[in-house]
């Protein structure tokens, strides 16, 4: 999206030197949808339905509705803790190379700067599988299957509509 926004403002500065009103529309659509999605994978929840034993034996349907408690899984369990791991990971690699200690490691990774869409591409990908990995690791880490159960055990407390065990 930066690219995008950076490549309009060229062209748009080449042919014009403002930018016209559809121009500026779009860009504010994109900013508010982009807006809008982050908020949207950052605070959406997952909520599950608990009940207790006592709320069980209560006789009255509407009163055991009414005080619901439930388990909130978020969307986004690990947060932005994969995106920095991330970038460090990748940083290391770059100022590693700028120190010279490699030779033969510099030589051979020319072969990737010599054509700039194979690098960009490479690292893109880099990026975006060390992103799903880390969240997986974190979110694996967070949120523990068998330690939840063991939980909702303890406190005699079930998920509604789900057999327990």
């Amino acid at each position: 999206v930066p690219n995008f926004f950076k490549r309009l403002l060229i062209e748009n500065n080449q042919t014009s030197g403002f930018l016209s009103f559809p121009s500026i529309l779009g860009l504010i659509l994109i900013s508010i949808t982009s807006f809008y999605g982050i908020v949207f994978l950052q605070t959406g929840m997952l909520r599950i339905d608990l009940i207790s034993a006592k709320q069980l034996n209560q006789s009255s349907f509407q009163d055991r509705n009414s005080k619901l408690s439930y388990l909130p899984l978020r969307f986004n369990q690990a947060g932005v803790m994969p995106i920095i791991l991330t970038t460090s990971f990748l940083v290391v690699p770059n100022y590693l190379l700028s120190l010279d200690i490699f030779q033969g490691l510099n030589d051979f990774l020319k072969f990737f700067t010599a054509i700039p869409l194979l690098g960009s591409t490479l690292y893109w990908f880099a990026y975006g599988f060390l992103i799903l990995a880390f969240s997986s690791f974190y979110s694996s880490i967070v949120l523990n299957p068998k330690d939840l159960s063991d939980q909702l055990q303890k406190m005699a407390v079930k998920i509604c509509n789900v057999r327990p065990g």
